[in-house]
């Protein structure tokens, strides 16, 4: 039982990782789908509006405050600028490469 409560905390932490990158341009959809390694683990309700407040509380737990302060300005960003769903437009800025080009 302990072995699967250690691999669910890894997964959620691949995740919450893979969720920040996008959000912060540190990574693109289309990486996540290249990842051997992992997967495309991403949080549940990625895409819905409360993500950045959920990823927020998420590394305050682990007590990452300098990602805590990067996702906040990005929130504060998005409210200023009326994005209604900032992953919405995070998803749209995505530029998919065709895979014969990747290499």
């Amino acid at each position: 039982m302990t072995d699967n409560i250690e691999k669910d905390q890894k997964i959620l932490r691949i995740a919450m990782i893979n969720a920040y990158k996008l959000i912060t341009g540190q990574m693109r959809y289309e990486d996540l789908l290249d990842k051997n390694d992992h997967g495309m683990w991403l949080p549940d309700g990625f895409q819905d509006n409360e993500s950045i407040p959920s990823l927020i509380e998420y590394f305050e737990g682990t007590e990452e405050y300098e990602i805590c302060q990067e996702l906040l300005d990005i929130k504060n960003n998005l409210e200023k600028t009326n994005e209604d769903n900032e992953l919405t437009k995070i998803f749209n800025n995505t530029q998919w490469i065709p895979t014969d080009e990747k290499k």
